[in-house]
């Protein structure tokens, strides 16, 4: 007769050292007594019991071989080794019992076919059931205990931090990396996969590398530049049961790698571009992902959909983003976006001219948050990086002169590291115009009212791309209120700055 036999291992049986093989060996020598043939061994690592079947990987084929009546039988180790709910081995069973075929214990001794040994298994996967909750409360405990006490809850830590005596503590290496993450995407406007690329191609160690994950390639991707941006850990606090309510949850304090503001600013520009990519591809919104309704307290995103094209408007999400009667529609007028765009500048225009000492507090802010020590680091990686990349040219060269590739395959190979060198270069170069500019005005020593003018001159022939940057230095927020004035509905404008009075 030929059985099929399933195996499985969770993580906690993992850390118990309960090993697949095991059961497998086990399995060997108990269908070898029993003279019987094995169909083919399906195997789920690391799997919870509480999954159902059909979306466990071996337990979905094996049910898909069953389908085709590839054995007889199923046999596992024992009975919550196929799952750890009444439920889900009842439903199993009925399943396998319609194909014909049956479902065995290795270990435990009950025939599904009479009335006492389907009441057997349904009582043993009731005590299954029980375990389960019970192995699952007591660890939900122990979290908890260890959250209270200052200690790590347990699992790999968050890329930048590392377990030292049972709590969170910086890993040096990996913050300087989740730094310059939250720097490129903040403040040198480059999305998820542009940093991705950039670290690739610079050598920045993956998290999967710094992990020692086998076979793991030294490569960024957005999904996990991304996963680095929302993660809330860096400003120094954990949350334990973030989809619980917030008397449930537990909070675990540790050393913040980012400000509470950097955060902030990352959360904010994600949540715009990701509305950008679908509705404002066309245009260049001067303002976005600063301006919030003062009716609402919604965000204002931009709306070029009302007048076909000859102006632009910003608009509350609150004016459509609204479910039944649940939450009520905002109220709030639509604003053309060249004239609040225009009340901005000319605001910001006169707030520099009042704030004579501006310019030392912009230097103090971009040495703060950015670090000269920081990009002299970076700068010597690129270094290093592009010379890297010229040796591995040379060597594809080489082995194409040879022989031993082919046409095609250098010339793949030849683009890929062409790209990356100028990812590179293009990099450098922001790095060094940064340095070169620095330098230049510490050479001149200007006076504080020769750089007020020589800001000022700048400010006066700035681009939409120079205006953002400057706009997104200054302003920390804009509110649009709809006031009445005069029998009509009107927008009324408040810019709070990041440099108060």
């Amino acid at each position: 007769m030929k059985v099929a036999v399933y195996c499985r291992v969770s993580t906690e049986d993992q850390a118990e050292s309960k090993t697949i093989e095991n059961q497998v060996e086990f399995a060997k020598k108990y269908c070898q007594l029993h003279q019987m043939e094995i169909y083919k061994f399906y195997l789920d690592e690391g799997v919870s019991g509480s999954k159902p079947l059909p979306e466990r990987p071996a337990g979905r084929r094996m049910l898909s071989d069953a389908e085709r009546k590839c054995f007889q039988a199923v046999y596992v180790y024992r009975l919550d080794r196929l799952a750890r709910t009444t439920l889900d081995i009842l439903n199993t069973h009925d399943k396998l019992s319609k194909l014909g075929i049956g479902l065995k214990s290795m270990t435990e001794n009950f025939d599904t076919s009479t009335p006492s040994g389907k009441f057997f298994m349904t009582t043993l996967g009731g005590i299954a059931e029980i375990e389960r909750s019970t192995i699952a409360e007591r660890m939900r405990l122990g979290k908890t205990r260890a959250i209270k006490e200052g200690r790590w809850p347990g699992g790999p830590p968050p890329y930048g931090y590392q377990v030292v005596n049972k709590r969170l503590v910086i890993n040096s290496g990996e913050a300087e990396v989740v730094r310059l993450i939250f720097r490129l995407y903040t403040e040198e406007n480059m999305d998820t996969v542009s940093v991705a690329d950039y670290l690739t191609a610079a050598g920045y160690a993956s998290p999967a590398v710094t992990r020692n994950k086998k076979n793991a390639a030294n490569v960024w991707y957005g999904s996990k530049i991304w996963g680095i941006l929302t993660n809330f850990t860096y400003t120094g606090e954990f949350v334990y049961g973030k989809n619980k309510s917030p008397e449930e949850q537990q909070k675990l304090y540790c050393p913040a790698i980012i400000t509470r503001q950097q955060w902030e600013k990352a959360r904010r520009k994600l949540k715009q571009n990701q509305f950008n990519a679908r509705r404002n591809a066309k245009h260049n919104y001067l303002l976005r992902g600063l301006i919030r309704c003062g009716t609402c307290g919604r965000n204002y995103c931009g709306d070029g959909s009302r007048s076909k094209g000859r102006y632009h408007y910003y608009r509350c999400t609150g004016t459509s983003s609204f479910r039944g009667k649940l939450v009520k529609k905002c109220s709030s007028k639509y604003v053309r976006a060249d004239i609040l765009e225009k009340i901005v500048w000319e605001d910001i225009l006169k707030f520099l001219n009042t704030r004579r000492n501006l310019l030392i507090e912009l230097q103090q802010k971009l040495a703060a948050e950015t670090g000269c020590a920081s990009q002299s680091c970076e700068f010597d990686l690129i270094e290093g990086a592009l010379r890297a990349k010229k040796e591995e040219r040379l060597r594809i060269l080489a082995l194409f002169r040879k022989g031993v590739i082919g046409e095609d395959e250098v010339e793949r190979q030849l683009s890929d590291i062409n790209r990356e060198m100028q990812l590179l270069q293009h990099r450098q170069r922001k790095l060094r115009l940064q340095r070169d500019t620095k330098s230049a005005l510490q050479k001149q020593n200007l006076n504080l009212l020769n750089m007020a003018a020589l800001l000022q001159e700048k400010i006066l022939t700035a681009d939409a791309a120079a205006k953002r940057e400057l706009i997104s230095v200054l302003v920390d927020s804009i509110v649009v209120d709809t006031i009445r004035e005069g029998g009509k509905e009107c927008p009324r404008v408040t810019i709070n700055y990041c440099f108060a009075e």
